[in-house]
């Protein structure tokens, strides 16, 4: 076997351990920010066909999925403005919300706490969302994002308020805490996420 060979494949078995390992939590983290199953699908197979194209960027293993949700939040920046071009051609497909067999009804509580976080600015309700569905540290959140640590814990405090103040605005009064009933509301779309590796792992190397 050649250097080159030798190179690719180990590629290959790594680019295999990198699959295996984060396939569940990336279906996951797609599952909680898309309408449908096929949508998370395709997020998925996108940040893992960036993820082997830019193999050598990538960060040491244990950055690994952080850096994979990285990938996947730009995929679905993409994959929602290619949605809304879609749909200003056919307003009814904008209606749809069929989340297939990942669908919970949330508690009165969750709902409101899910109302409030979509008043919150895109940046915000994605730090929320990491720290609570995902359960990043703030290192972590920091390879996702792409920002500092202490940037992070700066602008999740700065979230974590805005949420309670647009909850008390709106009447909450609950004893559990506002992130604890947004985790609920994003586990339910997940209490069947992916439980075994997905049985078609391409024999051959991603193209």
């Amino acid at each position: 076997m050649t250097s080159s060979s030798h190179d690719r494949a180990d590629r290959a078995e790594q680019f295999h351990v990198l699959f295996e390992a984060h396939y569940p939590k990336l279906l996951a983290y797609a599952l909680r920010r898309t309408r449908t199953e096929a949508d998370a699908h395709d997020v998925v197979a996108e940040t893992f066909t960036v993820a082997w194209r830019r193999f050598d960027d990538l960060p040491p293993q244990d950055r690994w999925l952080p850096w994979l949700y990285g990938v996947g939040r730009r995929v679905l920046a993409n994959q929602r403005r290619s949605a809304a071009r879609q749909n200003q051609l056919a307003d009814r497909v904008a209606t749809e919300s069929s989340v297939g067999g990942y669908h919970a009804e949330p508690s009165a509580a969750s709902n409101l706490v899910q109302e409030q976080m979509a008043r919150l600015r895109p940046d915000d309700q994605e730090l929320l969302r990491l720290a609570t569905w995902e359960e990043l540290s703030h290192d972590q959140i920091a390879t996702a994002l792409g920002i500092s640590a202490n940037a992070v814990g700066i602008r999740l405090h700065r979230a974590r308020n805005r949420l309670g103040r647009n909850l008390e605005k709106a009447g909450y009064r609950g004893s559990r805490s506002p992130e604890e009933h947004a985790k609920d509301s994003g586990v339910a779309r997940t209490q069947t996420e992916v439980k075994d590796q997905p049985k078609d792992y391409p024999d051959k190397e991603p193209m």
